[in-house]
């Protein structure tokens, strides 16, 4: 994440908190004076923004790569101006995350979309196993709210509803731009995204051990798959023991000896009741993120 988008996403949460405490206030007809002023603001920079796309579309490909910024794309959905559709978005997300689901045996089925509010379906092991499916849910969730941050709520068949992504009041005159972008802010979820570095560049059969918010991370390539795991062993409960066996693709605990099967969420191999706990892992060419707890 370069300096600009990490000023751009403070930025962001800034504002977001600002305009919060605006509608708290209790002055007569301030709230309404200010959310005026904002729509004005977001009405002029929608012009602007109408201007830049008209000229972009004159060059192929241009479009394309200003919706990819982490700055201007989620600029563009406020203004309604993304080349993608919210369903498209919504595909591509999935599409995403579907090599990581395949690591858990699993799959996602998009059901429908409808108003902003998202619909799918664990196919699987994901939807059997409590773990597994909280873990994918968890990135799935995660990247929904990357390309899709319009999204309202999201919803998986057989499931209560998750926490709306949006304020339901409808009476509310300023818009909370954290509604409608891809910033992650601490008080609204316990998990977030961070980069890994070297991560792509793993030989297959190799391992990688580090630490992310200090948790410690185990990472194996297998092939062209990549599987994460917390760094500990459930069996002799010992942190900082596990290593990848290459001749079986197992991880193996130096401590106690534990095998577990890495391609297929850390279930282990001599003691069914134990297993690893997996981590959201997503690769995008030469880049690798990893979902982990953050503090709220």
């Amino acid at each position: 994440m370069d300096a600009m988008t990490t000023q751009f996403e403070a930025l962001v949460e800034a504002v977001d908190q600002k305009l919060e405490s605006i509608e708290k206030t209790s002055v007569p007809g301030f709230r309404q004076q200010v959310g005026e002023l904002v729509n004005d603001l977001l009405e002029m920079y929608r012009m602007g923004f109408e201007q830049v796309m008209h000229y972009a579309h004159s060059y192929p490909g241009l479009p394309q790569k200003l919706a990819e910024d982490p700055v201007l794309g989620p600029l563009l959905m406020i203004h309604n101006m993304h080349p993608l559709s919210f369903e498209e978005r919504v595909n591509k997300a999935l599409e995403n995350v579907r090599p990581y689901l395949k690591t858990h045996d699993g799959n996602v089925r998009l059901i429908s979309v409808e108003q902003g509010i998202v619909t799918l379906a664990l196919e699987g092991h994901c939807q059997g196993c409590p773990s597994s499916r909280i873990t994918v849910k968890t990135a799935i969730e995660q990247e929904l709210m990357r390309l899709a941050p319009d999204m309202l709520d999201l919803i998986v068949e057989g499931e209560d509803h998750l926490e709306a992504m949006s304020a339901d009041d409808s009476s509310r005159v300023v818009i909370p731009l954290s509604a409608v972008q891809g910033v992650t802010v601490k008080s609204r979820r316990t998990t977030g995204w961070f980069a890994l570095d070297n991560i792509t560049t793993l030989s297959p059969g190799s391992a990688q051990k580090t630490r992310v918010e200090d948790h410690p991370v185990i990472i194996a390539r297998l092939g062209d798959e990549f599987f994460a795991y917390h760094d500990y062993c459930p069996q002799c409960r010992h942190v900082n023991q596990l290593t990848l066996r290459v001749k079986d693709s197992a991880i193996e605990c130096q401590s106690c000896h534990a095998l577990y099967d890495a391609r297929r969420a850390g279930r282990s191999i001599d003691h069914t009741s134990y297993h690893l706990e997996p981590l959201p892992l997503l690769i995008e060419g030469h880049e690798a993120r990893i979902a982990m707890p953050v503090a709220e």
